[in-house]
């Protein structure tokens, strides 16, 4: 037994010569290897030995820390780093991290680690820059008085909340992949950049936010996106929405404005004015947009929309217009410089002719792909203008659209019917009477397809499609 003890006696007496024990006086514990490690090679550790300690006194006065991308999974030891401004934890494995005892921090980067659960930087009331992108964070607490806060960057984390009320000179907001419903942006007035795509954003209110200059929010789940009153704003991401209605019309200094794929868009209003150089509102249901006073549009794309009818004869910068996919009946491009219009797409419409300006041109365009139609149409200097006998769409609904078997029709009067394919080609036909009519469709090859109807109240063709 006494052997036993003197052995164990003389073991422990060996680690503490080799392993100086932590902490003690004038000392601060450094468990994590790789941590130290990074202290000794910048020469912050002096004594240079990897012993899990570091003299406190080269640490307690240090203002700037760069550790990134050591492997380091533990940062305790950062506690006595007490006049630490500045800390550069990037790319490590980090699971957590304790910045309670750093009070004078000024600017965090902690990207690209394991970070679980909650950072709590309450007691850092310094803070300026935050920039905690790609962890596991499920909570991320600011701190109590954000007053000096400018920018917090916590994009792919697994946030469910974001609370910046606080946080007043706030300049540029990024919680992109992330799950937020909703959030409260009304105090952050001085806020210049906001980036939240693919947020689980189900509203925004930006009307107070007014010295915006560019809103990255597609993505989400908005049916709600109400826009400041300002001419700052000259970036707007808007598409992968729910939005119904979209008003831009007060963003005087609008630039580039993408919309597209809000499904279920029937208004967009824009601003009159000659900055917006490039509109994408494509994959909507708009059926009238008002762009005469965008005269510099030079990218435009109107594709896959209800439109009957467009004229772009205004637009006489225009270099790219997509407008395939619509109900088009009527199209002038007659703009004086169809020569700078480099892409042009129109196939899958109900046209049959096309306002240009110089045909010869046209039709080399088209025959060297950059401009593409439908089979059938053909170009002119002066296409005949809309008929004025058509059916009020209000008189005739077709439902299902897209339909997969049977397509029901109502009208208010009785009339004949064409269901034509992209090829011009008459695939069914027949008379519909006043009330519920139906059309099976089921042996058809999935596709779209221009259901043309004539009655005495005149002609209406619509797009339907069959999957």
């Amino acid at each position: 037994m006494k052997t036993q003890l003197l052995f164990w006696a003389l073991f422990l007496f060996v680690i503490n010569l080799t392993y100086p024990q932590c902490p003690s006086a004038g000392y601060t514990c450094i468990i994590d290897s790789n941590f130290e490690g990074a202290l000794i090679t910048q020469g912050i550790d002096t004594e240079g030995t990897l012993d899990g300690r570091i003299l406190t006194s080269d640490i307690s006065t240090r203002t700037f820390l760069d550790v990134n991308r050591n492997g380091i999974t533990d940062l305790t030891g950062i506690e006595d780093f007490i006049a630490l401004e500045q800390l550069n934890c990037d790319w490590n494995n980090l699971v957590s991290l304790n910045l309670s005892n750093n009070s004078a921090l000024r600017v965090l980067l902690c990207n690209n680690n394991q970070i679980e659960n909650t950072l709590d930087l309450s007691a850092n009331n310094a803070l300026e820059n935050v920039v905690c992108n790609n962890n596991k964070l499920t909570d991320l607490v600011l701190p109590s008085s954000p007053i000096n806060l400018t920018q917090v960057f916590c994009q792919f984390n697994d946030l469910t909340t974001l609370d910046v009320t606080g946080a007043v000179n706030l300049d540029r907001l990024n919680f992109t992949q992330n799950t937020i419903p909703t959030i409260n942006l009304a105090n952050n007035t001085k806020l210049t950049r906001l980036f939240c795509s693919i947020a689980g954003l189900e509203s925004l209110n930006l009307t107070t936010n007014v010295l915006l200059e560019r809103v990255d929010c597609d993505r989400n789940l908005l049916t709600s996106l109400l826009l400041p009153n300002t001419a700052t704003l000259n970036r707007l991401y808007c598409y992968g929405n729910n939005l119904t209605e979209i008003d831009a019309g007060e963003l005087m200094g609008l630039e580039i404005f993408n919309c597209n794929s809000n499904f279920n868009l029937t208004t967009l209003t824009l601003p009159s004015t000659t900055t917006l150089r490039e509109l994408y509102a494509c994959c909507a249901s708009l059926s009238n947009l008002d762009f005469s006073g965008n005269t510099s549009l030079q990218y435009l794309d109107l594709g896959i929309n209800d439109f009957a009818s467009l004229d772009v004869s205004m637009l006489n910068g225009l270099i790219w217009f997509w407008c395939n996919q619509n109900d088009l009946t009527y199209l002038n491009i007659n703009n004086n410089s169809n020569d700078i219009l480099g892409t042009f797409r129109a196939q899958d419409n109900l046209l049959t002719c096309i306002q240009v300006d110089d045909v010869v041109q046209a039709n080399q365009a088209t025959i060297d792909g950059d401009w593409v139609i439908d089979g059938g149409v053909n170009y002119s200097t002066s296409c005949p203008p809309l008929s004025t006998l058509e059916f009020n769409k209000e008189m005739i609904s077709i439902y299902p659209n897209p339909t997969n078997n049977i397509m029901h029709l109502k009208l208010t009067t009785g009339a004949n019917y064409s269901l034509i394919n992209p090829l011009g080609k008459v695939v069914s036909k027949g008379e519909l009477i006043a009330g519920e009519n139906q059309i099976n469709v089921t042996n058809l090859t999935n596709g779209i397809y221009f259901l043309k109807v004539k009655s005495v109240l005149g002609d209406l063709t619509k797009k339907v499609l069959k999957k």
